[in-house]
Protein backbone atom coordinates (compact mmCIF):
# COMPACT_ATOMS: atom_id res chain seq x y z
CA UNK A 1 0.00 0.00 0.00
CA UNK A 2 1.43 3.39 -0.89
CA UNK A 3 0.90 7.13 -0.88
CA UNK A 4 2.41 9.19 -3.70
CA UNK A 5 3.15 12.86 -3.08
CA UNK A 6 3.46 14.50 -6.49
CA UNK A 7 4.86 17.77 -5.11
CA UNK A 8 7.93 16.03 -3.61
CA UNK A 9 7.90 13.79 -5.45
CA UNK A 10 8.03 11.07 -2.80
CA UNK A 11 6.50 7.64 -2.50
CA UNK A 12 5.76 6.11 0.89
CA UNK A 13 5.09 2.37 0.79
CA UNK A 14 3.74 0.39 3.73
CA UNK A 15 4.48 -3.30 4.22
CA UNK A 16 1.41 -5.52 4.24
CA UNK A 17 2.24 -7.60 7.33
CA UNK A 18 0.37 -10.72 6.18
CA UNK A 19 2.91 -11.49 3.43
CA UNK A 20 3.74 -15.14 4.04
CA UNK A 21 7.00 -16.78 2.89
CA UNK A 22 5.06 -20.02 2.34
CA UNK A 23 2.93 -18.11 -0.20
CA UNK A 24 5.95 -16.58 -2.02
CA UNK A 25 5.52 -13.39 0.04
CA UNK A 26 2.35 -12.52 -1.84
CA UNK A 27 -0.16 -10.11 -0.42
CA UNK A 28 -3.35 -9.80 -2.43
CA UNK A 29 -4.65 -6.39 -1.43
CA UNK A 30 -7.64 -6.35 -3.75
CA UNK A 31 -10.38 -4.08 -2.48
CA UNK A 32 -9.07 -0.63 -1.61
CA UNK A 33 -11.12 2.26 -0.26
CA UNK A 34 -10.30 5.73 1.00
CA UNK A 35 -11.99 6.39 4.31
CA UNK A 36 -14.84 8.85 3.64
CA UNK A 37 -14.41 10.40 7.10
CA UNK A 38 -10.60 10.65 7.15
CA UNK A 39 -8.48 11.31 4.03
CA UNK A 40 -5.41 9.95 5.84
CA UNK A 41 -6.81 6.41 6.09
CA UNK A 42 -6.83 3.78 3.40
CA UNK A 43 -8.69 0.50 4.00
CA UNK A 44 -8.01 -2.70 2.08
CA UNK A 45 -8.82 -6.39 2.07
CA UNK A 46 -6.03 -8.94 1.90
CA UNK A 47 -7.49 -11.96 0.12
CA UNK A 48 -4.69 -14.52 0.64
CA UNK A 49 -5.06 -14.48 4.43
CA UNK A 50 -8.67 -13.27 4.59
CA UNK A 51 -7.84 -10.09 6.53
CA UNK A 52 -8.81 -6.42 6.51
CA UNK A 53 -6.08 -3.81 6.86
CA UNK A 54 -5.76 -0.07 7.21
CA UNK A 55 -2.93 2.38 6.54
CA UNK A 56 -3.03 5.63 8.50
CA UNK A 57 -0.80 8.49 7.31
CA UNK A 58 -1.27 10.26 10.67
CA UNK A 59 1.04 7.69 12.27
CA UNK A 60 4.46 9.33 11.95
CA UNK A 61 7.11 7.57 9.91
CA UNK A 62 10.26 7.34 12.07
CA UNK A 63 12.62 8.60 9.35
CA UNK A 64 12.76 10.79 6.29
CA UNK A 65 15.11 11.13 3.34
CA UNK A 66 15.74 14.02 1.00
CA UNK A 67 18.38 15.39 -1.30
CA UNK A 68 19.13 18.90 -2.48
CA UNK A 69 20.27 17.35 -5.76
CA UNK A 70 17.41 17.00 -8.23
CA UNK A 71 19.41 16.56 -11.47
CA UNK A 72 22.30 14.09 -11.57
CA UNK A 73 24.77 13.95 -14.45
CA UNK A 74 26.71 10.73 -15.04
CA UNK A 75 29.42 11.00 -17.66
CA UNK A 76 30.20 7.89 -19.74
CA UNK A 77 33.00 6.00 -17.99
CA UNK A 78 32.65 8.19 -14.91
CA UNK A 79 31.01 8.33 -11.51
CA UNK A 80 28.41 10.57 -9.90
CA UNK A 81 28.01 11.22 -6.18
CA UNK A 82 24.67 12.03 -4.58
CA UNK A 83 24.23 13.24 -1.02
CA UNK A 84 21.14 11.88 0.72
CA UNK A 85 19.99 13.54 3.95
CA UNK A 86 18.56 11.02 6.41
CA UNK A 87 16.74 12.31 9.47
CA UNK A 88 14.92 10.84 12.41
CA UNK A 89 11.36 12.12 12.71
CA UNK A 90 10.67 13.93 15.98
CA UNK A 91 7.77 12.42 17.92
CA UNK A 92 7.87 9.13 15.99
CA UNK A 93 9.65 7.02 18.59
CA UNK A 94 6.53 4.94 19.20
CA UNK A 95 6.24 4.02 15.53
CA UNK A 96 9.76 2.60 15.17
CA UNK A 97 9.53 -1.05 14.12
CA UNK A 98 13.18 -1.60 13.34
CA UNK A 99 16.05 0.76 14.21
CA UNK A 100 18.06 -0.32 11.18
CA UNK A 101 17.65 1.64 7.94
CA UNK A 102 18.92 0.23 4.66
CA UNK A 103 19.05 1.87 1.25
CA UNK A 104 18.38 1.03 -2.38
CA UNK A 105 18.23 2.62 -5.81
CA UNK A 106 16.32 1.86 -8.98
CA UNK A 107 15.72 3.61 -12.25
CA UNK A 108 13.82 3.79 -15.50
CA UNK A 109 16.58 2.41 -17.70
CA UNK A 110 14.79 -0.94 -17.98
CA UNK A 111 11.19 -1.99 -17.39
CA UNK A 112 12.01 -3.87 -14.16
CA UNK A 113 13.42 -0.74 -12.53
CA UNK A 114 16.74 -2.46 -11.88
CA UNK A 115 19.68 -0.21 -12.60
CA UNK A 116 21.51 -2.06 -15.35
CA UNK A 117 25.11 -1.29 -16.32
CA UNK A 118 25.51 0.99 -13.31
CA UNK A 119 27.27 0.07 -10.09
CA UNK A 120 25.63 1.59 -7.02
CA UNK A 121 27.19 1.93 -3.60
CA UNK A 122 25.82 3.53 -0.43
CA UNK A 123 28.07 4.77 2.34
CA UNK A 124 27.19 3.88 4.98
CA UNK A 125 25.10 0.91 3.83
CA UNK A 126 22.95 0.98 6.98
CA UNK A 127 22.07 3.47 9.71
CA UNK A 128 20.97 2.75 13.27
CA UNK A 129 18.06 5.13 14.02
CA UNK A 130 18.51 4.69 17.77
CA UNK A 131 21.98 6.29 17.52
CA UNK A 132 20.91 9.26 15.39
CA UNK A 133 20.53 12.68 17.01
CA UNK A 134 20.70 14.86 13.91
CA UNK A 135 20.55 14.57 10.15
CA UNK A 136 23.08 12.12 8.75
CA UNK A 137 24.47 12.22 5.22
CA UNK A 138 24.46 9.01 3.20
CA UNK A 139 26.49 9.08 0.00
CA UNK A 140 25.24 7.25 -3.08
CA UNK A 141 27.86 6.66 -5.75
CA UNK A 142 26.86 5.69 -9.28
CA UNK A 143 29.54 4.28 -11.61
CA UNK A 144 28.96 3.85 -15.33
CA UNK A 145 29.35 0.22 -16.42
CA UNK A 146 27.94 0.69 -19.92
CA UNK A 147 24.57 2.38 -19.36
CA UNK A 148 23.20 3.95 -22.53
CA UNK A 149 23.25 7.72 -22.88
CA UNK A 150 19.87 9.24 -22.13
CA UNK A 151 17.47 10.73 -19.61
CA UNK A 152 16.24 8.54 -16.77
CA UNK A 153 14.49 8.81 -13.43
CA UNK A 154 16.54 7.69 -10.44
CA UNK A 155 14.63 6.45 -7.38
CA UNK A 156 16.49 6.39 -4.04
CA UNK A 157 14.87 4.57 -1.11
CA UNK A 158 15.33 4.02 2.60
CA UNK A 159 13.49 1.33 4.54
CA UNK A 160 13.17 0.08 8.09
CA UNK A 161 11.38 -3.05 6.88
CA UNK A 162 7.90 -1.70 7.61
CA UNK A 163 7.96 1.46 5.51
CA UNK A 164 9.86 2.43 2.38
CA UNK A 165 10.37 6.12 1.61
CA UNK A 166 11.48 6.89 -1.97
CA UNK A 167 12.62 10.16 -3.51
CA UNK A 168 13.07 10.80 -7.23
CA UNK A 169 15.71 12.64 -9.25
CA UNK A 170 16.52 13.16 -12.91
CA UNK A 171 19.51 11.12 -14.11
CA UNK A 172 21.22 12.28 -17.27
CA UNK A 173 23.83 9.99 -18.78
CA UNK A 174 26.12 11.83 -21.20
Amino acid sequence: MAFLNFSGPTLTEYEVPTRDPAMAYLANALTISADPTDENKLWFTELTTNKIGMVDRKVPIPFDISSPQKHIILEKGGTATIKIDVSKTKGAEGSIVNNSLSFGASGTEVFSGKLMNVTIAFSPEKIDLSKMNETQIVTLTLKDDGIERGQYVLAVSATDGAVIRTIYMELEVR
